[in-house]
């Protein structure tokens, strides 16, 4: 799928007078109407394509109406670390203005370049021959420890995003389980209210998760530095080349931070537990790799450490970096549930 099917109906309205007078003295004048199409792609911030009469196209990524969950729908960190990552070997879209004012649309939003690519929802990657499909991967896992070796010190603007002791190393881990428990709980009173009930196991997993915290993270600390922590590194936030497995531009910064590695290294690779059939996030469960032409997980993984200089890691961290994973994609399909409940969910399938 290219970047441009992604874009359909409009879901959640924009107002376009308002926006295009914006657009016209913040951006750069155009002749002709602003019309808009509403991305189908993501469960968390409305992004739309917006053509600029004739004269160009661009993508607005804004912050849902209505009442949000606390510490989500970030687009100004977004817009910041894409901002400062564009000099970087890191591929982003450029970014063109950033508008806090909500007097404008409603909420705060940005607009950046529109990439025309393709964007790879299955994991299989059944459309392509086997030989693009290890492209595809080895591309991805490039990218992933070129964002790991990004020296972020550098880059201006990004100190903000790392809280107290990210920065030397210290309880990254920690802070997202805390994290996403707050982000369960929040959600929870909305859940109860519609008759929705809960799983038990979300409970369990968060308290074996605080049990083997430490040790993972004295692990993780003696080994690895602090990085650029994407937060939501995968496969469909990646566009890739029209016609290459050469990726153009890593999207969807919402959730990124100063922390772990491993966190994005064990997001990436859940595609290798999620079943192919999966409704949410389809994976690779159950597909034949070697026919495929995927690399396994063990082959992914040995490549990305060998790219960032790393040794094979003890089984207990990666289980825990793995559960860690498991453990905030619950708690964001459970904040999703609660939005769609709250009816301000952006994705065209968070009623699903």
């Amino acid at each position: 799928m290219t970047t441009l099917d992604e874009a359909g109906p409009v879901r959640h309205q924009l107002d376009l007078q308002s926006l295009s007078s914006y657009l016209r003295s913040h951006l750069k004048p155009f002749e002709g109407a602003l019309t808009a199409r509403q991305f189908s792609h993501g469960q968390s911030n409305p992004t739309y394509l917006l053509d600029c009469g004739a004269a160009f196209q661009c993508v607005l990524r804004k912050q849902p109406h209505g009442k949000l969950l606390s510490t989500a729908h970030a687009v100004d960190r977004e817009h910041c670390i894409m901002r400062a990552l564009k000099p970087t070997a890191v591929p982003v879209p450029e970014m063109l203005c950033y508008c806090a004012d909500a007097g404008v649309i409603g909420t705060p939003f940005f607009v950046m370049e529109f990439i025309h690519g393709r964007v790879f929802k299955d994991a299989t990657l059944e459309q392509l021959p086997p030989i693009e499909r290890f492209g595809v991967y080895h591309a991805m896992c490039d990218v992933l420890a070129r964002l790991h070796r990004v020296d972020w010190r550098s880059l201006a603007g990004l100190e903000q995003f790392a809280p107290d002791g990210a920065a030397e190393g210290g309880a990254y881990a920690a802070r997202q389980v805390r994290r996403w428990k707050r982000q369960v709980e929040g959600g929870r009173a909305v859940l109860a209210e519609a008759g929705v009930a809960e799983s038990g196991d979300l409970a369990a997993l968060a308290g074996w998760l605080e049990e083997h915290t430490a040790e993972a993270e004295a692990y993780a600390a003696a080994h690895f530095s602090p990085t650029i922590v994407h937060g939501d590194f995968k496969l469909d936030n990646l566009i890739f080349h029209p016609t290459e497995p050469r990726v153009l531009a890593l999207i969807d910064w919402e959730l990124a931070t100063i922390g772990c590695p491993l966190a994005d290294l064990a997001h990436c690779c859940q595609a290798y537990r999620w079943p192919r059939e999966h409704w949410f996030v389809p994976g690779l469960r159950g597909a034949s790799l070697l026919r495929l032409g995927i690399p396994h997980e063990s082959q992914f993984v040995r490549g990305y450490l060998e790219r960032v200089a790393q040794p094979p890691l003890p089984e207990l961290v990666w289980t825990f970096y793995c559960a860690l994973a498991y453990f905030r994609m619950a708690a964001i399909v459970h904040g999703v549930h609660a939005r769609a409940i709250m009816g301000n969910a952006s994705s065209a399938r968070a009623q699903l």
